[in-house]
């Protein structure tokens, strides 16, 4: 009996990779009743949001991650899966979610700024908001300002079919005109904002995605009493990622790790999958299951997206372009002998040559963290890097550097930016010692050398991508997708848009073969209802081929404020 209280439906599932969509989508499966094999190459599930214990010379007990982990207050289906991933000692995983207070802008060319990360939630926050927010007029112009927010007027009043057809086909920088502003307007609405928000270049990144993502974070951030950032109490794996592989276990999913898929086989007559070729401990065999999830990232998938597979689906054929369409967003960890708080939230480096992001993790977690027993760690910085092709203040980008010049330049990077903090806190003498995501691959093992390689790129969502990218159902008949690549609502390489995708998978699956079980909920991205009459006036603008227009009469204006006033209490 599953956890919906059907029978079992005695078909299996075989899915490829255990990152977020893998692990979604076994999720989802296990609990409707279907027999769940999930694949991956690495030795502990979790893909990108992993996090791993340090065991080196030097350094032993420590916790490392490909980057730090990030729950904006838009991500639904993320929390829905953790508010039903129980953990060992009682309570479920979302338990171990804390709020972060404010966010941090750091700038070596101007004062820091703040942005608190909880709305306000009396009448002194809200002044004390407004006065943090004012902040942003010593760096800004008006001017700057007043164009970028009606940049984000046009993509709140804005239909959807607009944004796909026009604004899809932009770059974020074409859309917000950057070209034609100040130096400060193209350094903050340009280039620090895409790159230590959402690790996108606002030049290559499409306008429909940039634009959606900054409103669904403002407005997270406007709502009365809302949390707009959230993070985990400790380390991933050991607070989120291990008690949902085990909860996963306990249901009879079976995982089969340090096992890579190599090739997807037809049958003959070129409708179904008939199997996977898999290597791992046993050696080479094949996979057979009677349906297929490929929740592996879009470089991989693309390899596995032969000529056959290809013409069977013509939707994957597209989607092999996108193998290309990666960046490097990956972190590293300083390990502190005295912690460095620095603010209660996330630091975003403004500027910064390599787009660092980090946060002070110790604030956040409820054991103080772990070292190698002689017991001198009281803190870890845990730093992401977005830009790996930009020369640094050393003169090379962080691919051209070796391990130890990514720690100096980062480290000065940051040192630039936080002139106010006292020069010990971040002085090498408190340097413990550090770690670079295991991701990426150093020309000699790090020694003599760059970076060559990176086994976990991010997606981004480029200009004109939306078409090329698939559905999570494929026009081959038992194979689906579950992936940040995949067409969703999200519409971003994210934890959240790929377990969007995992359950666009796992219903399709119960679509295609009769199953009655209840289908797994999708969540659109939040639009404010108060601006639906905006949306539906420019809808009528689209259709007859006319630009959006900011200009409405005033009745409308009139009309308008009216239903804001009526559904802010359902907004908030």
């Amino acid at each position: 009996m599953c956890a919906f209280g059907l029978t079992g439906v005695d078909m299996s599932v075989a899915i490829f990779g255990s990152g977020m969509g893998g692990l979604a989508a076994a999720h989802e499966l296990v609990e409707r009743g279907f027999t769940v094999d999930v694949y991956d190459r690495l030795s502990i599930p979790g893909g990108k949001a992993r996090s791993v214990v340090i065991d080196r010379e030097g350094q032993t007990g420590l916790p490392g991650e490909h980057g730090f982990r990030f729950f904006p207050g838009f991500y639904r289906h993320v929390i829905d899966t953790m508010e039903r991933t129980p953990l060992p000692g009682g309570g479920h995983a979302s338990d171990n979610l804390v709020a972060a207070s404010m966010g941090y802008f750091a700038s070596e060319h101007g004062p820091p700024l703040k942005a608190p990360s909880i709305g306000p939630r009396n009448i002194k926050e809200l002044v004390e908001h407004m006065a943090d927010m004012a902040g942003f007029r010593k760096v800004l112009a008006t001017a700057d300002i007043e164009h970028f927010v009606g940049k984000l007027w046009q993509v709140m009043t804005s239909c959807e079919e607009r944004r796909v057809a026009e604004y899809e086909q932009q770059s974020w920088v074409e859309f917000i005109d950057a070209a034609n502003q100040s130096v400060a307007y193209q350094q903050w609405f340009a280039g620090a904002m895409t790159r230590t928000l959402i690790a996108a270049s606002g030049d290559r990144a499409s306008a429909r995605t940039v634009g959606d993502i900054l409103v669904a974070l403002l407005l997270d951030g406007m709502r009365w009493g809302k949390q707009s950032d959230r993070l985990l109490n400790g380390p991933t794996n050991e607070v989120w990622v291990e008690p949902w592989h085990q909860y996963l276990v306990g249901k009879g999913v079976r995982f089969h790790f340090d096992t890579t898929v190599s090739e997807l086989q037809l049958d003959s007559a070129g409708a179904r999958l008939a199997g996977a070729v898999v290597n791992g401990p046993d050696g080479v065999r094949t996979v057979v299951a009677d349906q297929y999830i490929c929740a592996v990232p879009v470089e991989v998938a693309s390899r596995l997206f032969s000529d056959a597979i290809s013409a069977a689906a013509p939707s994957l054929g597209a989607a092999r372009t996108l193998g290309g369409d990666v960046a490097w967003m990956s972190g590293m960890q300083f390990y502190l002998r005295e912690d460095v708080p620095i603010v209660n939230g996330h630091i975003a480096f403004a500027g910064s040559p390599w787009g660092l992001t980090a946060i002070s993790q110790n604030q956040f977690w409820k054991h103080r963290v772990a070292d190698d027993g002689d017991h001198t760690v009281c803190g870890v910085l845990s730093v992401d890097v977005s830009d790996w092709n930009t020369a640094g203040h050393n003169g090379l980008t962080a691919r051209q550097c070796t391990p130890d010049q990514i720690r100096d330049e980062a480290l000065d990077q940051m040192r630039r930016c936080l002139p106010g903090l006292p020069p010990e806190k971040l002085a090498d003498s408190n340097i413990h010692s550090y770690f670079i995501d295991p991701d990426i691959v150093f020309f000699g093992g790090g020694e003599g050398g760059g970076a060559t390689d990176n086994h976990e790129p991010l997606f981004i969502n480029v200009c004109g991508s939306h078409d090329l990218r698939p559905l999570a159902h494929t026009e081959i008949q038992n194979f689906f997708l579950a992936s940040d690549y995949v067409r969703t609502n999200t519409d971003l390489a994210s934890m959240e848009g790929a377990n969007e995708a995992a359950r666009r998978a796992v219903n399709a699956i119960l679509e295609r073969t009769g199953n009655t079980a209840p289908r797994c909920k999708v969540w659109e991205l939040h639009q404010p209802r108060s601006l639906s009459l905006f949306r539906w006036l420019d809808r009528r603008r689209f259709q007859r081929s006319e630009p959006w227009s900011p200009h409405f009469p005033r009745s409308i204006h009139w009309l308008s404020n009216a239903l804001h006033l009526a559904t802010r209490k359902a907004d908030h």
